[in-house]
This record gives structure tokens, C-alpha cells and sequence, in this order.
């Protein structure tokens, strides 16, 4: 019984660490979200571009003479340049670094937004953010929390509005 109990003990001990870990990567992962949102916003003051780098492409899908699906797509990419150092010398450079991307796609009164926030050292995904909308006005809200190695810590769901507890993120590593 007391083997019993003290492996219980334990069990219990572990799960409580492992989600204080866990809140202390999403608190983190939050920050650098805000902090990416806010140097976002800070790209277009002075005279500077709004973004980095910017590439719309559009295709347009004749099905038949009378129906034709346009679909046009925008994807933002910002950087962060970092110093790094030559392993011939003892100079440096610059290396651009992509900490974020937004994608904005829309086609036939389908819409999605996507965004992607990465570590600005390591280069990680950190955070996945979803929203479509469809013909029939619903409008679905996916965010993905990712840990070092790449599997997903956090998934949450939402359908027009109502949080949906029983969504599991299918893909790891991502």
C-alpha cells in the first residue's frame, strides 16, 4: 500500500512540474508574440515599409464557361537581423532572420488569415494562428503553441465564437 501511494505521490508531483512548465512556456510564447506584434507595428513609422518583404500571386480556375473561381493570396514576411559571427575571421555580418509571416487568402467569399511567429534566435515555430471563414458565415479560430522540439504544448479552438475543448493538433513538428 505504501509503494502504492508513494508512486502515486510522485505521479502526481511530476504533472504538477510538467504543467508549471508548460504555463511558463506559454506565458513566454505569449510575450514574443506581443513583442513581434509591436516591432510589426513600429515597420511602417518613419517612412519604412510595412513590412519586409511582400508576394501576392492570384490564379483564376475557369470550371466551366460560366463559373470562375479567382484566388488571390498576400504573404508578409518580416526579419530581424542578427549579428553573427565568420568562422574564418573575427568579423561579422549581418543575417536576416524571419520572425514572422502573414498569409491573407481569399477566394471565391472563402477567407483565411494565417500567421506563424518564430524564436528570432533559433528559428522555431513557436506559435501558429488560423482564422477562416466560409460561404455559410462561419468563422473558425485555430491557435497552436509549439515547444523546442516542435510538438504542439497548446491547441485551442474556437467555432464562431465557442471555445471547442475537444480539439487535438494532428501534426508534430511542424
Amino acid at each position: 500500500m505504501r509503494k502504492c501511494f508513494f508512486l502515486l505521490l510522485v505521479c502526481l508531483v511530476m504533472n504538477t512540474l510538467l504543467a508549471q512548465d508548460k504555463a511558463v512556456q506559454l506565458k513566454q510564447i505569449r510575450q514574443a508574440y506581443a513583442d513581434a506584434k509591436t516591432a510589426i507595428a513600429e515597420n511602417g513609422k518613419d517612412g519604412n515599409p510595412a513590412y519586409d518583404v511582400r508576394v501576392m500571386f492570384s490564379t483564376v480556375n475557369e470550371i466551366d464557361e460560366d463559373l470562375t473561381i479567382e484566388d488571390n493570396t498576400e504573404v508578409y514576411y518580416y526579419y530581424v537581423k542578427k549579428r553573427v559571427a565568420r568562422l574564418d575571421d573575427a568579423s561579422f555580418y549581418d543575417k536576416n532572420c524571419c520572425y514572422f509571416i502573414i498569409e491573407k487568402w481569399e477566394a471565391d467569399g472563402h477567407s483565411r488569415y494565417h500567421e506563424l511567429l518564430f524564436d528570432n534566435n533559433s528559428g522555431q515555430l513557436l506559435f501558429t494562428y488560423d482564422k477562416t471563414e466560409t460561404h455559410a458565415g462561419i468563422v473558425t479560430e485555430i491557435r497552436d503553441y509549439f515547444d523546442a522540439s516542435g510538438r504542439c504544448i497548446e491547441c485551442k479552438k474556437k467555432d464562431n465564437g465557442q471555445d471547442q475543448t475537444a480539439y487535438q493538433q494532428d501534426y508534430v513538428n511542424a
